[in-house]
């Protein structure tokens, strides 16, 4: 595989720059079969909460555009929905006309969108930590006051999500703060809306259960079309624990149980039954209630009993959504789960062999301002990968050979370098050093799909289909250069 790498920086005082970059391949513990849609992601209109013009995220074949309708019951769908915490409840949508309520997001295009650094503070070990096509004025989940929770308290779970149709991925913040133009968030998620690959055996996302939001979000512009074509996102006060942190079922990756005497799973789907009738029901919720019944609803989080989420839109008639609130979950049927009820927890989620990077080098050890460099590597046993600057700016801050960089307010330290200033420092090796390979987490033996590249410098990056999976870097003296901050005209998955 190779990657193209143009850095359209600006160096001050300095003729040539060493060239580095520090190789992450994260490796998804579950992804779904590639195959396509025949919607374009380009079609998508721009704007908050704009029409997707019937593009659906997600291959076909993936879990969350899955008719379930003729799906076996689950075996354990009686006692589950019997249960406490199931039990007794009725639906309850969770979002409304006005925008304070549900999940908002935006589509971009980041050819014109530049992206953004996005300091991630809680969970970046688990994160997808590079820059964002981020709007300046991007809708944050419950609409919290710039400046009000930086940089890290929790006013909400906050989310941003924001669609880009450039490259046809999704990126998903939990817990985002903007202050004064930067942006803080506690995880970071990318997807890949072509091929759906989905995130490691264990591993969380912006939302609890690993999944994606977006998803799972019901939007006005489907329900006007005439037809949801996916499940919808749904959350439960409480889910099944155990000494590993609780259980998950695919979809979910993750769990993030509270209550062992409840038997609700992240991952699991519930089905409206085929019997219930909908037809005194209002048009607009009809189309909410088929979806129940043919892709039914997928526990994402803990939260409100039976809450289930959608983004806002000021055409929403909240009088009518209240109606859906008479449907009770006795309603409702578990699909059946494979793994069977409980399914897996953090300790007996599968696993396979590490990724193993085979070499990465540079096509030069020095390049000019604004000449492109090729990086190369080869990379086995993975689901996808990105080039991380941050780590490797980290790493040699840490080692004996430490730069005197001039540093201009910049935060250096943590997983990912605050670049909360005009400047930053690279701290690079020479190519051909020596390599180390530094590989963590667990990898599915069964998917290798297509890599997705990132660069944490705002560079534009091309990548071609191939392997490539587990952290690695180049090592070697560690020069320094003072560059500015450019703006970056695309990036991702070509």
């Amino acid at each position: 595989m190779v990657i193209v790498f143009a850095l359209p920086v600006r160096q001050e005082g300095i003729g040539k720059m060493r060239v580095a970059a520090k190789l992450v391949v994260l490796f998804a513990g579950l992804a779904s079969a590639v195959a396509g849609h025949a919607q374009n992601c380009s079609g998508m209109s721009l704007g908050k909460n704009a029409s997707l013009n019937g593009f659906v995220p997600f291959p076909s074949s993936n879990l969350w555009n899955t008719d379930v309708s003729a799906a076996p019951v689950d075996p354990n769908s009686a006692a589950i929905t019997s249960a406490s915490g199931f039990a007794g409840l009725h639906l309850h949508f969770d979002f409304s006309s006005q925008d304070i309520y549900g999940i908002p997001y935006v589509v971009v295009d980041s050819t014109t969108t530049p992206s953004v650094p996005i300091n991630v503070i809680d969970y970046a070990s688990e994160s997808d930590v590079v820059v964002a096509p981020y709007p300046a004025n991007a809708p944050i989940e419950g609409k919290p006051a710039d400046c009000t929770g930086w940089p890290d308290t929790y006013q909400g779970d906050a989310h941003v999500l924001v669609l880009d149709r450039a490259t046809c991925e999704l990126y998903e913040t939990f817990n985002t703060n903007r202050c004064n133009g930067q942006w803080n968030a506690s995880s970071e998620t990318i997807w890949n809306m072509k091929t759906g690959a989905a995130r490691p055996w264990g591993w969380t996302s912006a939302d609890a259960a690993g999944l994606p939001i977006f998803a799972g979000l019901v939007r006005y512009d489907e329900v006007a079309a005439g037809a949801i074509h996916h499940a919808i996102r749904f959350t439960m006060q409480h889910t099944k624990n155990d000494a590993n942190d609780g259980y998950f079922v695919p979809p979910a990756t993750h769990a993030a149980g509270t209550t062992w005497g409840v038997s609700n799973v992240m991952g699991m789907r519930i089905r409206l039954k085929a019997g219930f009738d909908i037809s005194g029901f209002s048009a607009a919720n009809q189309v909410i209630l088929t979806a129940m019944k043919h892709y039914g609803m997928i526990l994402a989080d803990n939260g409100g009993y039976f809450f289930f989420q959608g983004a806002p839109d000021p055409r929403w008639d909240d009088n009518d959504l209240e109606n859906l609130n008479a449907v009770g979950s006795e309603n409702f049927e578990v699909v059946q789960m494979t793994p069977e009820f409980p399914g897996y927890d953090s300790a007996t989620a599968p696993t396979g062999p590490a990724p193993v990077i085979n070499s990465f080098t540079a096509s030069a050890s020095t390049v000019s301002s604004g000449k492109p460099v090729t990086l190369s590597y080869s990379v086995s046993g993975d689901s996808y990968d990105y080039i991380d600057v941050y780590a490797l700016l980290n790493q040699c801050l840490r080692s004996n050979r430490q730069c005197a960089a001039y540093r201009h307010g910049a935060r250096l330290g943590g997983h990912a370098a605050g670049l909360h200033s005009a400047f930053r420092h690279v701290c690079s090796a020479a190519a051909g050093d020596d390599q180390h390979a530094h590989v963590h987490g667990r990898n599915h033996p069964l998917h290798h799909q297509r890599e997705r590249a990132h660069d944490q410098l705002g560079g534009v990056l091309r990548d071609e289909p191939g392997h490539g999976n587990g952290p690695g870097y180049a090592e070697g003296d560690c020069g320094c250069a003072r560059i500015r901050r450019a703006q970056c005209s695309g990036i991702g998955s070509l």
